[in-house]
């Protein structure tokens, strides 16, 4: 995401599991919800999958694929 905020400019947020209350999980370090609001209006999100989600999506024109 950073190289994303590198490349388009905007605003990035990156959360942890740590930051939502699971500072003693072993994937505390790992990205809970990460978004990057970029100057032409458009909106990244991501997260640190772990193969147990198959695809999430948010509407016909944007479509999050995970590996199965």
């Amino acid at each position: 995401m950073e190289f994303y905020r590198e490349v388009l400019g905007g605003k990035l947020e990156i959360h942890t599991i740590a930051d939502f209350g699971s500072p003693d999980s072993p994937h505390a370090d790992k990205v809970m919800h990460a978004q990057l609001d970029t100057p032409y209006g458009h909106t990244l999100i991501a997260c640190d999958a772990d193969g147990q989600v198959e695809r999430d999506h948010l509407d016909d024109q944007h479509r999050l694929m995970w590996p199965r």
